[in-house]
């Protein structure tokens, strides 16, 4: 019993490829305040939004540069590298901070998940199927785990914030509380402490 293995390919035409392209690149750009509002849709929609742009306007480059990118991207390790090395940098919170605050920041992880989306088609044409395999469960695995921490990090810090709130404001109730006490009963000297 021999084993069959079967590609699958997108057929798509280079003008269907980069119409594909430029829709989901406009999609992003008009929902882009809503998407980065907040962290999950920031990490689980927009970067593979971007990494979808960048997918569909890889059909549309030109064979020359697909041969290029080929003779360095030998059995796609340097493709796969490049875009596990993408997502595991802009997963950073600090990275992703500077991205929303700073507009070199925002351009550079747009380009390099176009880029990195960009790479992922001709990195599993040159690599062999385990390692396809390997880089589709070790990234996938990786990409949720380290977003799902780091959403269940920032629910949490927010959580701290807002039980610190509710402690500032008990505070404040307690303080005033007992300032009105010791000014009720300042001759028999009413202490307060929080």
């Amino acid at each position: 019993m021999g084993t069959h293995t079967t590609r699958i390919t997108l057929t798509l035409s280079r003008r269907q490829a980069m119409l594909a392209g430029v829709l989901t690149g406009t999609v992003i750009l008009l929902f882009r305040s809503w998407l980065e509002a907040d962290m999950a849709r920031h990490m689980l929609v927009e970067f593979p939004l971007l990494l979808v742009a960048g997918l569909a306007t890889a059909k549309a480059l030109p064979e020359r540069t697909v041969a290029r990118i080929m003779r360095s991207n030998q059995m796609g390790l340097a493709g796969f590298t490049f875009v596990s090395l993408i997502a595991a940098y802009w997963m950073i919170p600090v990275a992703l901070d500077q991205a929303l605050s700073s507009g070199p920041a925002a351009g550079a992880k747009y380009a390099s998940f176009l880029a990195a989306g960009m790479l992922l088609p001709v990195s599993f044409q040159a690599a062999p199927l385990a390692m396809q395999a390997f880089f589709v469960g070790n990234w996938v695995s990786k990409y949720t785990a380290t977003a799902l921490r780091e959403l269940s990090h920032r629910h949490a810090v927010e959580h701290r914030r807002g039980v610190g709130r509710g402690r500032g404001r008990h505070r404040r109730s307690l303080v005033r509380v007992c300032g009105a006490g010791v000014s009720r009963y300042e001759s028999k000297h009413v202490m307060c402490s929080i």
